[in-house]
């Protein structure tokens, strides 16, 4: 975190580490705060001690498998990733695809959003505040998404403008970092030093999910240091009447329910601009698929899609990210495990865009379905 005002920056680094034996006693939470709970009732609309009963029953106290203020692996340059997160979301909604990554070499940098989207962020106001750990919380604002009309869109317009604005921010900290310049003003173990002269800036990839996905694409459009770019259920009704040019290579990877005709209407317009454009949809995947979320209470959308295992669909959004960016950027070396993976599954994967809007839905419909918890996230 950089600065005692919301405007600073607040980012989660994952890197690779040269730690190979597993510490559990250093994983994190997957929830670092209860306030963050709170914020999933307000997105919801469930009350918040029902969210809590719900978390406790289905998955416990949630871990992230990795290795906290772990030593950085030596003599590496690592590619750098920056995440944008989803509505309703935050820094830790897609932990296993950001540590995924990083276990093949990669830093990710994911973002948390302060513009009111997120479930819930917070800042310190001043240094003492940061000493004794008095947070400023930034509370998620929630709007009836069926209102629609020029008012909504004006409102998450000027949020995704604020979004952008962060990821630049969240950029030139991480070239700060890199050049040894940087401040973390939370207390932390790890020297940012040790990530001096270690990032590598060449193939810069921006990545989000839904609308960290529309906020991915306005970050391409304006922002040349970013040389590709990894959509996810691209939510585009924020950008609906922007003009883009997006020059950088894209991979779209689509859930099978999400899209709606206007969605897909607007994401055809980038996709047919240039050539270097992969789209995949994976069927039996719904919005939910891409992130945690299921892992932790199970599926709340589309009660009525058969989906395939949770784990299995991470994975496999996992490997598709990875054979995009050894394809786009040549890291990392190898990716034929990730091909090997993805042929077992070409059954359900279609190539290029397609239209499911018709399909019966029910969002936010809580489900009693239940899916293994294996080597993703464990609960402890």
């Amino acid at each position: 975190m950089t600065g005692y005002s919301k405007e600073g920056t607040f980012i989660r680094l994952h890197y690779p580490s040269n730690r190979l034996k597993q510490d559990p006693t250093k994983w994190i939470n997957w929830v670092p705060h209860p306030e963050y709970v709170q914020g999933f009732s307000a997105v919801t609309r469930i009350w918040v001690y029902i969210c809590r009963f719900l978390l406790w029953l289905y998955s416990g106290t949630l871990k992230i498998p990795v290795l906290w203020e772990a030593p950085v692996a030596d003599n590496t340059k690592m590619p750098v990733i920056l995440f944008s997160h989803g509505f309703g979301a935050s820094r830790f909604i897609c932990s296993t695809l950001c540590y995924e990554l990083a276990s093949h070499g990669f830093l990710v940098a994911s973002v948390e959003h302060r513009d009111t989207s997120a479930c819930a962020s917070y800042y310190y106001q001043s240094e003492e505040d940061c000493t004794k750990d008095k947070r400023t919380w930034i509370l998620h604002q929630r709007m009836n998404l069926s209102n629609g009309g020029p008012e909504h869109y004006k409102i998450r317009n000027a949020q995704i403008y604020l979004r952008r604005q962060e990821c630049v921010n969240a950029l030139n900290l991480l070239e700060e970092i890199n050049k040894g310049k940087a401040r973390n003003i939370l207390s932390c173990k790890l020297s940012l030093d040790v990530f001096k002269d270690n990032l590598d800036f060449t193939n810069l990839c921006m990545m989000g999910h839904s609308f960290g996905g529309a906020t991915s694409l306005l970050t391409l459009d304006s922002d040349p240091r970013l040389k590709m770019g990894v959509i996810l259920d691209g939510w585009m009704f924020p950008i609906k009447n922007e003009v883009l040019s997006i020059p950088q290579p894209l991979l779209f990877l689509n859930s099978q329910t999400f899209h709606i005709k206007s969605n897909l209407t607007a994401l055809g317009k980038i996709i047919q601009e240039r050539e270097n454009r992969s789209v995949f949809t994976v069927l039996k995947t719904n919005h939910e698929s891409q992130t945690d979320s299921p892992t932790a209470v199970g599926f709340w959308m589309d009660w009525f899609l058969s989906k395939i295992d949770h784990e299995k669909a991470l994975r496999l959004q996992n490997h598709m990210v990875i054979r995009f960016l050894n394809q786009t950027s040549g890291f990392p070396e190898d990716a034929s495990a990730s091909g090997k993976y993805i042929a077992k599954f070409s059954s359900i994967i279609l190539d290029g865009l397609q239209d499911f809007s018709i399909s019966p839905r029910r969002p936010f419909t809580f489900s009693l379905s239940t899916f293994p918890i294996k080597e993703d996230l464990k609960k402890r």
